[in-house]
């Protein structure tokens, strides 16, 4: 019974590992098959960070442009009855993309790989994680009237804003660091 209950309450971090193993052995079995070039953290890389400047400005509105289109989705469906399965199928996804990313990294860079893989992804990640969480929340849970959902909604918009903020200011300059220590 106490299993049932702890895999019921933790089912989309399963979900979201479950993503991860997958996106890990697609990348170790594309490797090994030649699907395709690995060559998203070679030293390349992280070598560009020290050479160029990078225009945050345009950095950022793509980010946002990008991170919006994400949202509108996940907010509009999270309003049918297709919420569920929507949000589902995008952890699995996230988690796909981090498992493959991870292994991505960890190729190239060794166990040093998960140290550029976490400096690519934080801080920006972390605001993102709250805002779904708060999609989650009023979305998926169906549990306020419709003038929190509003409320709901705005509030995980501006975290949503905050992430990209991070991710087009702060994560180059994370990379940079990272970068100097590395090299």
């Amino acid at each position: 019974m106490k299993v049932t209950k702890l895999l019921s309450e933790y089912k989309f971090m399963l979900i979201l590992l479950l993503g991860i193993v997958l996106g890990t052995a697609y990348a170790n079995l594309s490797l090994r098959m030649g699907w395709g070039k690995w060559d998203l953290f070679d030293s390349s890389f992280l070598t560009a960070y020290a050479d160029i400047t990078v225009n945050s400005m345009i950095l950022w509105q793509y980010v946002l442009r990008t991170r919006i289109k994400d949202f509108i989705l996940l907010s509009v469906l999270g309003m049918t009855r297709f919420c569920r399965p929507v949000l589902i199928a995008y952890l699995v996804y996230l988690g796909i993309c981090a498992g493959a990313l991870v292994s991505s990294a960890v190729m190239h860079f060794g166990v040093i790989g998960v140290m550029v893989y976490l400096a690519s992804v934080l801080p920006q990640y972390l605001f993102y994680g709250i805002a779904l969480w708060f999609l989650y929340r009023i979305l998926y849970k169906r549990n306020a009237r419709l003038s929190n959902i509003g409320i709901v909604l705005s509030v995980a918009l501006i975290v949503l804003l905050v992430g990209t903020y991070t991710e087009a200011y702060i994560n180059p300059a994370v990379l940079k660091r990272l970068y100097g220590y590395l090299y």
